[in-house]
């Protein structure tokens, strides 16, 4: 054997190149030994890259058997490449003895490893439960999030929402809970649940855990007691809390202050029973489900009479087949309709039918509403028996008033009429006695020419200007009398205000006075009459009256829309405010007749006509400080719209 390896590498054999002496034969041997062998080194490192990336794996001294197998393979191929040539004859057998060895122990290793691999998921196995882990990675993220989403809710709900285990102690607390009884988390829990239970309702919690066995309380109204030993009104609700295994291992409880929404039934329910109307309130079904201490005294029904019934008892029996189907249009499509739009019998009259038979006229005004029970509908009944007494007294009064109001205008109209042939007639006849009188005084005067003295001869001129005088005034008399009856051309006649202003002037021809128009006459347009002839006479008193021989009068007007407003102002005597009324009535003036030429009507017909054309009229003077008189006009668009 020592012999054998000192001899190992010992070239003392013919090559086998020498036996195989054709060059493709040998190059074939080469090629393919080398490609074998570079690949059998190649398998190691990518069986050491996979011990690497999964450290998990279990087969890692597997892997180091198989791959000192593939080395000492590969290691025998590149031997046989180096054996055309170099004759390691010897090394070459002991290489492919320890490949035996490795490949025997191997092979004994495969055959054990062969069950537990057969064991290995499959691919389509890997797949699906890759996929159900997914899943359930999925599915407990979403109970996560649930979870969190469930403890913000619990955590932020207004409700009180508290936990008890089965021996009656507190497991959790919510902020709800917090504010509704006073206590905070750390106060509460552990806590024995009759912390919050007065002891006149300690009974409770025995009976609650009694029906419990249905697993839910829906509904439960009681009293709780707050930290400061004030009762609370509440209603709750109770569910089991349950294990895996469906055990009940504790209870949930969520509580409601019922308090003030108690009070707010009250309110309410005080607020029906004193409505000045009838209340009623019916269900989908059209079944009366609340009425007030009104409708059971205008229906005469008790209340209990009515609860349960449907509302066509209330109606009368010609109209409740029809309104059945009107019910359940409104329902459909409910709004609130109040009982001035007449909700019910549009367009006729609404009739309610009492206990006794008799009927009587209403209004209903509907409001929907939702509610637990479902939708109801709210009926404000008002009884209108009363108002169309009323009503009927009006029409019949304003038949009356009508008829009254057509009599007197009809006295009227005669009255104007036999005013007027009086004041045309009382013109005519006393004018022609003075005409009489004017002619004699005439014919005295030329026949006693060369007797008349002088005081004489004024005593004949006073009585001529007086006889003068008294034709102006049954003149003025007779204008007044037409004002707002005979018109002529003149009062249709449209005139730009500037222009009216000229024509005034030229009509008056002041001497000594200053006239002043304002600007603003250029932009407005009036009717010539009868504005002329108040303008004129407001502007001749101005001037009649004044003190002196030379003052200044001024002309203003302003455009208010609707109307205009004009002023007249001078720098005269003025006038004492007592008499600021009188000298609008008819036949008044301030100075004697002698001193001042005038009938006294002027103003009385300025006022007349002003009034008449819904205008006001005013003076604002005192006594050495001038007047200004200012009166308000329609626009020609104003005086359109009253003629339409």
């Amino acid at each position: 054997m020592g012999e054998f390896f000192r001899s190992l590498f010992d070239t003392d054999f013919m090559p086998h190149v020498a036996c195989l002496r054709t060059p493709g034969v040998i190059w074939l041997h080469v090629v393919s030994d080398t490609l074998i062998a570079i690949s059998y080194l190649i398998i190691p490192l990518g069986l050491v890259r996979l011990s690497r990336l999964r450290k998990d794996f279990v087969f890692h001294n597997k892997l180091a058997l198989f791959a000192g197998f593939i080395l000492s393979c590969g290691a025998t191929h590149i031997l046989s490449v180096v054996t055309l040539w170099t004759p390691f004859y010897r090394f070459e057998g002991l290489l492919k003895a320890v490949t035996a060895l490795i490949s025997l122990a191997t092979v004994v290793l495969l055959i054990r490893l062969i069950p537990r691999v057969a064991e290995l998921p499959s691919a389509d196995e890997w797949r699906r439960t890759k996929e159900e882990l997914q899943a359930e990675i999925a599915r407990r993220a979403k109970t996560q999030a649930e979870s969190e989403l469930l403890s913000a809710i619990v955590a932020h709900s207004e409700n009180a929402i508290i936990s008890k285990d089965l021996s009656g102690n507190i497991t959790s607390w919510n902020a709800g809970a917090e504010h509704l009884f006073g206590y905070n988390q750390t106060e509460a829990i552990g806590q024995h649940i009759s912390l919050i239970i007065p002891p006149e309702r300690a009974g409770d919690e025995a009976y609650l855990d009694y029906i419990r066995l249905s697993n839910r309380i829906e509904r439960f109204e009681t009293l709780r007691m707050h930290k400061d030993g004030q009762r609370i009104e509440v209603s709750f609700v109770e569910s089991a809390i349950r294990d895996e295994k469906g055990e009940v291992i504790g209870v949930s409880k969520i509580i409601s202050d019922i308090g003030g929404l108690k009070r707010a039934e009250e309110k309410f329910q005080l607020v029906v029973e004193s409505a000045p109307n009838a209340i009623v309130m019916i269900n989908r079904a059209g079944e009366i489900t609340l009425v007030n201490q009104r409708t059971e005294q205008w229906f005469g029904y008790t209340r209990e009479e009515l609860l349960g019934k449907p509302v066509e008892i209330l109606l009368p029996e010609q109209f409740r087949n029809i309104h059945v189907g009107h019910r359940s249009g409104f329902f459909t499509k409910p709004v609130a309709v109040g009982a001035s739009e007449r909700a019910m019998g549009a367009g006729r009259e609404l009739y309610a039918r009492r206990k006794d038979g008799s009927e009587f006229p209403i209004e209903v005004g509907l409001n929907p509403l939702e509610t637990e029970e479902g939708p109801m509908v709210l009926s404000a009944i008002v009884d209108v028996t009363e108002r169309k007494k009323m009503e009927e007294n009006v029409r019949e009064f304003n038949r009356i008033l009508e008829s009254q109001v057509s009599e007197r205008t009809a006295q009227l109209r005669n009255a104007n009429k036999e005013l007027e042939e009086f004041a045309y007639a009382a013109s005519h006849d006393l004018k022609a006695p003075l005409r009489v009188i004017d002619n004699c005084s005439r014919w005295i005067e030329e026949d006693l020419q060369e007797h008349l003295a002088g005081d004489t001869r004024e005593n004949m001129n006073l009585m001529r200007g007086r006889i003068k005088r008294m034709e102006k005034l049954l003149d003025d008399l007779l204008d007044y009398a037409r004002i707002g009856r005979t018109t002529d051309a003149r009062y249709a006649e449209t005139i730009a205000g500037d222009k009216l202003m000229n024509n005034i002037l030229e009509l008056l021809a002041p001497v000594g006075f200053t006239l002043k128009v304002s600007p603003s006459f250029a932009h407005i347009q009036v009717r010539t009459m009868p504005l002329q002839q108040i303008l004129m006479n407001l502007i001749g008193n101005a001037i009649k009256h004044h003190d002196k021989k030379a003052g200044c009068i001024e002309v203003t007007v302003e455009d208010l829309g609707s109307h205009y407003a004009f002023a007249v102002k001078d720098d005269g005597p003025g006038i004492p405010v007592r008499f600021h009324e009188q000298i609008f009535q008819m036949f008044q003036t301030l100075r004697p007749r002698d001193q001042v030429e005038g009938s006294g009507m002027g103003l009385a017909m300025v006022r007349k006509h002003v009034v008449l054309y819904g205008g006001k009229i005013q003076v604002e003077s005192l006594e050495g400080q001038g007047s200004i008189f200012r009166f308000t006009w329609p626009t020609q668009q104003t005086l359109r719209e009253q003629a339409v």
